[in-house]
């Protein structure tokens, strides 16, 4: 009876034994199966960095509308800029031609072909440029609206008074220009003071290619860039 009680009591604490030292191995060892609670964190830190992905892309996407359209606006400007200061440094050159002065008899006129174009001189009396300070029934007198050096913006249109130059086509259908002389028929009931004309359609212009009004013309006779030197007149040069 002794030996069996005390087996059993060597098996009871045997058992206590092996009860301890697996709770101890249980509580050693970090269990690799995650808890409900860490679970419930994991899902609050996806719902916390998802959001901050979504504001981060939008963030860039804005950055990078607001670069195209800073880009954009400056591309606008420099070609604006460019066009306004070439237009306003840079001078257009021409091919020059040297033409003789001294053939000229006073109130006549010579054409010539230049830069592919026909060309009028016209040497005027002192009478005909007298008749320049006349603007009645002129549509632009001062040359507004025309073509021309700054040195022509003048009641002469010219850079001396006894010549005046002009391209010899008119500026409705770019006809031939035909100098009228005085001897014409009267224009508007008034003795014809000399001047040209549109071989197409009549259009009259004044000694200084300035269009009179209610002609199918519009603007005055271009005046090109040219310079005088001495006996020589030069047509082209820079405008």
């Amino acid at each position: 009876m002794s030996i069996n009680h005390k087996s059993n009591n060597q098996k009871h604490r045997s058992d206590s034994v092996d009860s301890d030292a697996g709770s101890r191995q249980f509580d050693g060892v970090p269990s690799t199966s995650p808890s409900l609670s860490d679970s419930g964190d994991l899902f609050n830190d996806l719902n916390v960095i998802e959001p901050a992905i979504g504001t981060l892309r939008r963030q860039r996407l804005r950055v990078a509308l607001k670069l195209m359209l800073f880009l954009g606006a400056f591309g606008v400007l420099f070609v604006f800029m460019s066009a306004f200061f070439s237009n306003s440094t840079n001078e257009r050159v021409f091919e020059t031609m040297r033409v003789p002065l001294g053939q000229h008899a006073p109130g006549t006129v010579e054409f010539y072909n230049w830069n592919g174009r026909p060309v009028l001189v016209l040497h005027r009396t002192p009478e005909q440029i007298a008749t320049l300070d006349d603007e009645a029934g002129l549509r632009d007198p001062i040359s507004r609206r025309s073509k021309q050096p700054e040195f022509a913006l003048n009641s002469h249109r010219s850079r001396v008074p006894q010549w005046f130059v002009a391209i010899a086509a008119g500026t409705d259908l770019n006809c031939a220009i035909e100098f009228l002389p005085t001897e014409v028929a009267d224009f508007r009931g008034k003795s014809w003071p000399g001047g040209f004309g549109d071989a197409c359609r009549g259009a009259r212009y004044d000694l200084a290619g300035r269009v009179y009004k209610d002609q199918h013309a519009r603007k005055n006779l271009s005046v090109p860039p040219y310079t005088i030197s001495g006996e020589y007149l030069v047509l082209g040069g820079t405008r």
